[in-house]
């Protein structure tokens, strides 16, 4: 019983007395808890630098290197021809995503793909990028390459954005484009609910990046990247594990970050009018969603020898219509040696 003060009546009290004693050692424990927390943060991002380190040297090693300034962009070369193909990747792929493409050769044309700045063997490029920065980088790897003829450009959703400014700034080089899913034509904006959801998720996968934690959440299946997946179910290659532990890598998703925030600002500043018209062959892969007149009439605006080619579902295209798509290019090519 305690009595209240200034008061005749007396209380019950539940509270439990604790001793200083006790009080001391429960705040030994929690800075000890906080301390432990602090220490695992600092040691998985000493980790995850150095096993990202680890894997981008890897990578590197069995890659062809290309220079533009003082970074290394990794890419690869398939077949044997005049001709060249250059293939240019959405956002969060890797050269990995024309591995059903270029395991084969395609008669009459030389393949080149590559790993874009902070994906896959490239090294993660520390300075302001934008898409001309991006044609820039393209462009470099095609004259340190050495490669003649003429080129057949082929890329799929955000690479649309690259290849369309490169083919307004080399046309004399291309003689031939194809487009699946291609952004820079069929993007409908984003609003603000969507900004919002784009900045928390980067955000969220930049933190995991950094904790170094992607591997145990891919462990759990709670890591939700479709291309992960993809690659472990359907890829072929002697670096797929390297290439899967650099897509859990902080540059990966500070990458994937930032190429979403490129697209989004392009896009928002983009007028389609600059492009003018082009007389060159020009296949648009789109999905049957997308199938409208008014989208028909601004592409045939662009391109006057343009084929439109609908598919029920164009998600992972490489992988599900490769065949259909090597055709494709092979087709193009045989028109560009007749034209020739």
């Amino acid at each position: 019983m305690k009595f209240i003060e200034h008061s005749n009546s007396v209380y019950k009290s539940n509270k439990k007395f604790i001793s200083p004693k006790q009080k001391k050692i429960r705040r030994i424990i929690l800075e000890l808890s906080i301390f432990v927390v602090i220490l695992s943060i600092l040691l998985g991002i000493l980790s995850e630098v150095i096993q990202s380190n680890n894997t981008l040297s890897s990578l590197k090693k069995s890659h062809r290197l290309s220079g533009y300034g003082e970074y290394k962009i990794a890419y690869a070369v398939s077949g044997i021809g005049d001709n060249l193909v250059l293939f240019e990747s959405d956002i969060g792929e890797t050269l990995l995503e024309w591995n059903p493409i270029v395991r084969d050769a395609i008669s009459g044309v030389k393949m080149l793909y590559y790993d874009r700045f902070g994906y896959g063997g490239s090294e993660k490029y520390k300075d302001k990028t934008s898409v001309d920065t991006q044609v820039d980088v393209l462009n470099n790897l095609i004259i340190n390459t050495g490669y003649d003829g003429k080129q057949i450009l082929v890329s799929e959703g955000y690479g649309s954005l690259i290849h369309m400014e490169y083919l307004d700034k080399y046309k004399d080089k291309v003689g031939g484009v194809i487009f699946i899913n291609p952004t820079i034509f069929n993007h409908s904006g984003i609003n603000n609910s969507e900004k919002i959801k784009n900045e928390v998720l980067g955000m969220y996968f930049k933190l995991i990046a950094t904790l170094n934690i992607p591997k145990l959440l891919d462990k759990f299946s709670c890591l939700d990247n479709r291309f992960i997946d993809l690659y472990k179910e359907s890829a072929i290659s002697r670096n797929l594990d390297n290439y899967l532990s650099r897509m859990m890598s902080r540059d990966y998703y500070n990458t994937v970050y930032n190429e979403v925030k490129i697209r989004d600002k392009y896009l928002s500043n983009i007028d389609l009018s600059k492009f003018g018209t082009y007389d060159l062959p020009v296949i648009v892969i789109e999905s049957e969603s997308n199938r409208n007149s008014e989208y028909e009439r601004m592409l045939k605006s662009h391109f006057s020898n343009l084929e439109i080619i609908y598919f029920e579902t164009i998600d992972d295209f490489t992988y599900n219509h490769s065949d259909y798509l090597k055709n494709l290019i092979k087709n193009m090519n045989s028109r560009l040696v007749e034209y020739n």
